[in-house]
């Protein structure tokens, strides 16, 4: 039998990215690896709209994996990596730069 991996796009926004998980898989998830996060903020998880648009014609266009919005106003931006192709601070400073500007 073949099984689904949790590492592949589709299946990873299934498990964090599905409104119906985001009380209990994706706040349990938060709090192991935030350990500083407050239970209050998650008391009111959004799942936001994780395309980010260029900002000029010429400019990229990127799809983040899983993008919540907390009760605080805080965006945290969850990205699964299975292949380290050695640019991983280069993408974060990407999606980051685009997430404030925006």
């Amino acid at each position: 039998m073949d099984y689904l991996l949790p590492t592949s796009d589709y299946v990873f926004k299934r498990i964090f990215g599905d409104p119906n998980n985001l009380y209990d898989i994706l706040a349990d998830f938060l709090k192991a690896v935030i350990p500083d996060l407050q239970n209050n903020e998650l008391e009111k998880i959004i799942l936001r709209d994780t395309h980010v648009l260029p900002n000029i014609q010429d400019d990229k266009f990127c799809i983040l994996d899983v993008m919540v919005e907390l009760k605080s106003g805080k965006l945290i931006d969850i990205e699964i990596q299975v292949i380290d192709r050695k640019d991983m601070e280069q993408r974060t400073c990407f999606y980051l730069s685009h997430l404030v500007s925006s």
